[in-house]
Protein backbone atom coordinates (compact mmCIF):
# COMPACT_ATOMS: atom_id res chain seq x y z
CA UNK A 1 0.00 0.00 0.00
CA UNK A 2 1.90 3.07 -0.98
CA UNK A 3 1.97 6.21 -3.23
CA UNK A 4 4.25 6.27 -6.01
CA UNK A 5 5.63 8.76 -8.20
CA UNK A 6 4.73 8.18 -12.60
CA UNK A 7 7.04 10.17 -14.82
CA UNK A 8 7.18 9.04 -18.26
CA UNK A 9 7.97 12.15 -20.05
CA UNK A 10 7.57 10.26 -23.43
CA UNK A 11 3.77 9.90 -22.83
CA UNK A 12 3.75 13.42 -20.84
CA UNK A 13 2.46 11.50 -18.00
CA UNK A 14 3.46 13.09 -14.61
CA UNK A 15 1.76 12.32 -11.43
CA UNK A 16 0.55 10.35 -8.78
CA UNK A 17 -0.67 6.90 -8.31
CA UNK A 18 -2.35 5.45 -4.68
CA UNK A 19 -2.09 1.82 -4.84
CA UNK A 20 -3.78 -0.94 -1.97
CA UNK A 21 -2.86 -4.62 -2.04
CA UNK A 22 -6.13 -7.09 -2.25
CA UNK A 23 -4.45 -10.67 -3.04
CA UNK A 24 -1.49 -11.96 -5.36
CA UNK A 25 -1.97 -10.04 -8.35
CA UNK A 26 -4.57 -8.02 -7.39
CA UNK A 27 -4.79 -4.47 -6.47
CA UNK A 28 -6.55 -1.30 -6.33
CA UNK A 29 -4.92 1.89 -7.89
CA UNK A 30 -5.79 5.60 -8.90
CA UNK A 31 -3.92 7.91 -10.94
CA UNK A 32 -3.68 11.61 -9.80
CA UNK A 33 -2.14 13.82 -12.79
CA UNK A 34 -0.10 16.60 -12.25
CA UNK A 35 -1.77 18.87 -14.61
CA UNK A 36 -5.39 18.13 -13.67
CA UNK A 37 -5.10 17.66 -9.86
CA UNK A 38 -3.51 21.36 -9.27
CA UNK A 39 -0.15 20.68 -9.63
CA UNK A 40 2.68 18.23 -8.35
CA UNK A 41 1.78 19.13 -3.95
CA UNK A 42 -2.06 19.01 -4.42
CA UNK A 43 -2.14 15.86 -6.72
CA UNK A 44 0.08 14.49 -4.22
CA UNK A 45 -2.56 15.01 -1.14
CA UNK A 46 -5.00 13.91 -3.06
CA UNK A 47 -3.42 10.27 -4.11
CA UNK A 48 -2.53 10.12 0.02
CA UNK A 49 -5.97 10.98 0.49
CA UNK A 50 -7.33 8.01 -1.79
CA UNK A 51 -4.26 5.55 -1.09
CA UNK A 52 -6.48 5.42 2.63
CA UNK A 53 -9.55 5.12 1.10
CA UNK A 54 -8.72 2.38 -1.32
CA UNK A 55 -6.68 0.65 1.52
CA UNK A 56 -10.21 0.91 3.43
CA UNK A 57 -11.52 -0.70 0.07
CA UNK A 58 -9.20 -3.32 0.06
CA UNK A 59 -9.43 -4.83 3.16
CA UNK A 60 -13.38 -5.14 2.85
CA UNK A 61 -12.43 -7.21 -0.85
CA UNK A 62 -10.00 -9.56 1.32
CA UNK A 63 -13.09 -10.10 4.22
CA UNK A 64 -15.22 -11.11 1.23
CA UNK A 65 -12.81 -13.36 -0.40
CA UNK A 66 -12.96 -16.79 0.45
Amino acid sequence: MAVQRIDRPASHTHGWQARAYVRPGHRLTRFFADATHGGHWAALARAEKAQQNLCVQARKLQRDIP
